[in-house]
């Protein structure tokens, strides 16, 4: 019996693939889960569950859609529109917002 025959009868390679699935679940839990949803670990700011800053906040995300309404909305796009909602609602309400980027530096955006 050659070595893959065998590793297959002894069943090391399913050991393994239940082994690892675990390990994974761990690091990457299943959507089933909803103790793991995203919005468990997924941070935003605050402020955007405080009611008196809700018209404020959607006020300045109309403008960003706006000023960058020539702006094609390719890979990276994210980025350009939360910086500009940033320097708006600094600009023009005096309120410190921070972005899905800067509230998870752990997490690619684009």
């Amino acid at each position: 019996m050659n070595f893959l025959a065998r590793f297959f009868e002894n069943r090391i390679f399913f050991k393994g693939i239940r082994r690892l699935r675990a390990q994974l679940e761990a690091i990457n839990p299943s959507k089933n889960d909803s103790s793991r949803d995203v919005d468990s670990w997924f941070k935003h700011d605050p402020i955007e569950d405080d009611p008196k800053f809700k018209s404020i906040i959607e006020a300045a995300e109309r403008e960003a859609e706006a000023e960058l309404a020539n702006e094609p909305e390719v890979l990276g796009y994210c980025h350009q529109f939360w910086s500009t909602k940033t320097r708006i609602l600094k600009e023009k309400y005096g309120v410190d917002w921070k972005s899905p980027a800067e509230m998870n530096p752990d997490v690619l955006f684009d």
